[in-house]
């Protein structure tokens, strides 16, 4: 159901939400104010990361990528995107610590290796290849499980998530 513009939902345990990937669950909300997110936060159980989607104006010739850090015992990354048709390689923002995002980076499309790494190290953290990234579409990178995992297998080994934000 969608609500008219500026309707506050008091109960909301009636409604399903529908998950839409591991322990990840979408809720749009346009100009909340504080007692908004309050209820919500409670109504649905939240954990208190939440990271607003500041979009600046989208150049359809570009695309946006931004960094979320949701690793509980990371310390704070940077995310670096290598275009494997220039090699060049863009840093997404500075380095960012548990619950906190970058601002969006516009870059050309492409298909990127990407790749979290601690300011100072002299190895990367995390990485994934061929991700593709669609010129007019904005994307969170997302870094997600247990840095002290060091299996290749295991679901809560250290990970980066690609999500379309639209």
């Amino acid at each position: 159901d969608i609500a008219p513009a500026g309707t506050l939902v008091p109960d909301l345990s009636d409604r399903t939400l529908l998950p839409c990937g591991p322990a990840i669950d979408w809720v749009d909300v346009c100009d909340p104010d504080h007692r908004l997110l309050q209820l919500l936060a409670s109504e649905l159980v939240l954990e208190p990361l939440a990271v607003e989607d500041a979009v600046p104006a989208i150049d359809f010739t570009q695309t946006y990528v931004r960094f979320v850090n949701a690793i509980a015992n990371s310390s704070p990354m940077v995310l670096s995107v290598k275009n494997q048709t220039t090699a060049a390689v863009t840093a997404i923002g500075s380095a960012v610590a548990y619950k906190s995002g970058s601002a969006f980076v516009a870059l050309p499309g492409g298909v990127y290796d990407i790749s979290t790494r601690v300011p100072g190290a002299a190895t990367d953290a995390i990485t994934r290849i061929n991700v593709s990234f669609s010129n007019g579409s904005v994307y969170t990178i997302s870094g997600r499980g247990d840095m002290t995992v060091v299996s290749t297998t295991a679901t809560n080994r250290p990970f980066l998530d690609n999500t379309s934000n639209r």
